[in-house]
């Protein structure tokens, strides 16, 4: 499975785990009419921040109009990650949806 794959797959998992209506996300879902509100949008990056020792603006996340495009920002946020920083996957244990 290549790398998009598994941060969409991450951040769709996340998601679920936080906004109501997120049990049946897709990578189009509407974040908005799932529940995304600022409440969640934080706990969001919170787990953000966790899953991929990642630091990624919480701005971005209300920018964000479905998981896809968040798995992109994260994926971007990623890429320009400093060298010996993080790689860009899952954390061990944490790549498998529940």
């Amino acid at each position: 499975m290549e790398l998009n794959e598994r941060v969409t797959e991450t951040v769709i998992r996340l998601l679920a785990d936080v906004l109501p209506g997120g049990m049946d996300l897709t990578p189009q879902s509407s974040l908005r009419e799932h529940g995304l509100d600022s409440i969640s949008a934080v706990r969001v990056w919170f787990e953000l921040q966790r899953e991929f020792s990642l630091d990624l603006p919480v701005e971005k996340l209300g920018e964000c109009a479905n998981p896809a495009q968040l798995a992109a920002c994260v994926i971007e946020e990623l890429d320009g990650a400093p060298e010996g920083g993080p790689h860009g996957e899952p954390r061990e244990g944490h790549s498998q949806p529940t």
